[in-house]
């Protein structure tokens, strides 16, 4: 569909206007980034202490408290938002210029669109898929290539 980055950014100003270039996915994007970096950062300390209980309050930690408080937060994160991410795909993988209902531009020419905002996807995601299957598709509470769910 694009030749180079260039080509796709004259593209899609062409057939979708200045607009086209950040509105697709762009709630579910920022939705992503406040979850998991709120998580992340804001859980942090909390979780590097719960490591370090038990040692005196003027004490550092340690490097391998600090790393288990960081994977901790950082996979905790990454569960939280994964539905973020799911949605912000999907509504990318859909991206055109839509006129009377109907895609104009994009890999969807011809169709409707299969959302009609970010909330309307995760309600139609979560409803028509469930949640692990779903929303949570590609996570290790879901894996398509062995068929597990756990």
């Amino acid at each position: 569909m694009y030749t180079s980055t260039l080509h796709g950014f004259q593209r899609i100003v062409g057939e979708e206007g200045i607009v086209g270039l950040w509105r697709p996915g762009l709630v579910a994007s920022a939705l992503r980034e406040l979850t998991y970096s709120s998580i992340r950062m804001g859980l942090y300390p909390v979780v590097r202490d719960f490591y370090a209980s038990g040692l005196d309050k003027n004490t550092d930690p340690g490097l391998l408290r600090k790393v288990l408080a960081g994977l901790t937060t950082g996979a905790l994160g990454s569960a939280l938002a994964n539905p973020t991410d799911v949605v912000k795909i999907r509504l990318q993988g859909e991206a055109g210029r839509v006129v009377d209902g109907v895609y104009v531009s994009g890999l969807w020419t011809g169709k409707r669109p299969s959302y009609n905002n970010t909330w309307d996807a995760f309600v139609k995601i979560a409803k028509n898929e469930g949640l692990l299957n779903g929303l949570y598709r590609g996570t290790l509470f879901f894996n398509p290539r062995f068929d597990v769910c756990f």
